[in-house]
């Protein structure tokens, strides 16, 4: 088959350099380039070609992605990617969501850094000590002590 270029021809690409030092790099710069869909579309675009030619779905490629969001503040495309990937079983840096996390505390998106955690328990995935930590001040920032508390004393019974 012929490629149409532009994305598709991207995609191709960031899927044959996987595991090069360099793929973080390039999806970064990509991502904060005026020539980078919004993540829906990347997402959906990187996974369609990843299946067509049977690269398979690896996980480092979409969270490179997902930090590249992260780092360009593009926060609705970080959530849309996180979800994306959270519904199509990629695995997830733990590193990455709690910059994530961080970023959403920071910009009081309280509820968005709630719901991103729960999905994240919804699947089994509970973060680590600095997940717990940004959980903790998420719910310290609403005033809400005592969900702060429940969140530590949850995490030491883990």
């Amino acid at each position: 088959r012929g490629f149409n270029g532009g994305l598709e021809s991207f995609c191709v690409l960031v899927h044959i350099l996987v595991g090069w030092e360099g793929q973080r790099k390039l999806l970064y710069r990509w991502v904060s380039s005026n020539n980078c869909p919004d993540a829906a579309v990347a997402l959906d675009s990187l996974i369609e070609i990843a299946k067509r030619f049977g690269f398979g779905l690896d996980f480092r490629i979409f969270n490179y992605l997902l930090n590249g969001y992260v780092r360009a503040h593009r926060i609705e495309d970080a959530i849309v990617c996180f979800n994306g990937m959270i519904d199509n079983n990629i695995d997830l840096f733990v590193s990455f969501v709690n910059k994530l996390l961080n970023l959403l505390v920071r910009r009081n998106m309280i509820k968005e850094t709630r719901d991103l955690y729960d999905k994240m328990g919804s699947r089994g995935i509970f973060g680590n000590s600095e997940t717990i930590r940004v959980m903790i001040r998420a719910c310290l920032k609403e005033g809400n002590a005592g969900e702060a508390e429940q969140c530590f004393r949850k995490a030491r019974n883990n």
